[in-house]
Formats: structure tokens, sequence, C-alpha cells
């Protein structure tokens, strides 16, 4: 099972190694000059129109990431420990083969660390999680296949993901929170229950009661009443939070 501190180790990590690239954001090789005469004399050669890099495409016989998206869409169809531990192990394959790539090792370990989290929750995650996967993979194969895209554009859709992360970290923190309040909730409305149920058991037998343990009980029951009124309300409040 992952733990919060554990969750929380890669949003720090990321976040320094992401300080280190954008520090140098505005820097820039100085454009070269080029006079109009210059260009009169010696006219720019007719090339092919370049083409775009969101236009690159990639068979999937040849992409080196095939077995990643794959994976990406089964885990979309069904989660399964098999699915999920082979995720892994392909995320881990791609860190070591783009290790050298500090965005790409940054995407894989999103992936990574969602993938842990989908894995020890299975049914139980966040339903945000799945669509997480489907993000991150999104972006990762749009920078791995696109060589001409620029080092500005490619920080750019890492640095959404990794927002991405955060916010979802926070719902995850958040609804496990609420689960442990609702639980708390219940709990008590069933201990309460079962405190009821003991003069309720000795009227059933017949035994009499005197006046003041008659009104002792009504008195027993209207605060019961009252305090599991309360408690659904609380119950709505914490539904509706998490449905904001």
């Amino acid at each position: 099972m992952t733990t919060k501190d554990d969750e929380g180790s890669l949003g720090a990590e990321v976040s320094s190694r992401l300080d280190e690239l954008f520090g140098d954001d505005e820097s820039g090789a100085p454009v070269e000059k080029i006079s109009v005469a210059k260009q009169a004399k010696n006219p720019p050669k007719k090339t092919a129109a370049p083409v775009a890099e969101s236009a690159v495409t990639v068979s999937d016989e040849d992409s080196p990431i095939r077995n990643l998206k794959a994976l990406v869409f089964s885990i979309d169809w069904e989660i399964t420990d098999e699915t999920m531990v082979d995720f892994l192990t392909e995320t881990k394959r791609l860190m070591q083969k783009y290790k050298d790539d500090q965005i790409l090792t940054l995407f894989l370990k999103l992936h990574e660390s969602i993938g842990k989290y989908i894995k020890a929750k299975k049914a139980r995650a966040h339903p945000d999680a799945i669509a997480f996967v489907a993000s991150v993979y999104k972006n990762f194969e749009k920078v791995l296949l696109s060589p001409g895209m620029q080092e500005k554009q490619k920080k750019q859709l890492l640095g959404s993901e990794v927002k991405k992360f955060k916010e979802f970290k926070q719902r995850i923190l958040l609804r496990d929170g609420a689960s442990e309040d609702v639980q708390a909730e219940l709990q008590d409305s069933r201990a309460a229950a079962a405190s009821a149920k003991t003069p309720e058991k000795s009227l059933a037998t017949g035994a009499s009661l005197p006046l003041q343990s008659k009104e002792a009980l009504d008195y027993i029951v209207e605060q019961l009443k009252k305090e599991i009124k309360a408690e659904f309300h609380t119950l709505r409040q914490i539904i509706k939070n998490l449905g904001a």
C-alpha cells in the first residue's frame, strides 16, 4: 500500500528538478542578422514545406512506446494485477532507455507514481486516476515523437502534467480524509443504536418499567433521533463538498 508520504515524495522531486529545467527559459542563442542586399544576392533555395510537429506520425509497429500505449489502453479497459505489473515494468524499462533525457524521465516518473497508486488501490482508486494516466501518456508521446519540438514547449507540456498531478494528489487526500470522517460517524451511529437496544429488549419480554424509566427511555430515543438526524446532515455536507 502506498502512504501519503510516498505519494508526496514525487511531487517534491519533480518540483525541484523542474526549477532546474525552467531556470534557463530566458536564455537563447543569438539570431543571425542577414541584410536585404545579401538576401538579394543569395536568394533562399526552395525547400519542401516543413512538417508540423504535431503532424509527425509513427506507425505502431515502429513506435518505441507501443507497449506502453497498449498497456494504457488496457488500464482504461480493466485494472488487473497483471496489467499494472506490466505497466510498471515497461515504465522502468523506458526510464532506463531515456535516462539521459530529463524531461522524458520526469514524464515516466509521473507514469510510475500513478501506476503504483492504481496498483495499490485497484477498484478503490480515485475515478480521475485513469484519466490522468491517459493525459500524461498523451503529452509524453507528443514530446517523444516530435524531435523538432522546442525545449520550451516540452517544458510547458511537462509543467501542465505536474500541475495536474499536484491537484490530483490533493483530491486523493481530501477524499481519504472524508472517508475517515464518514467511517467515524458510522461507528458512532452503530454504538448509539446498540446502546438503545437494551431497554427495548426489556420491554419486548414484558418486563414492567417504572414511570421514571419509561420517561428516561423516551428521552434516550428522542436524543438518538436528533443525533442520527445531525449525522445524516453531516454526511450530506461531506458528500456535497466532495462533489464541488
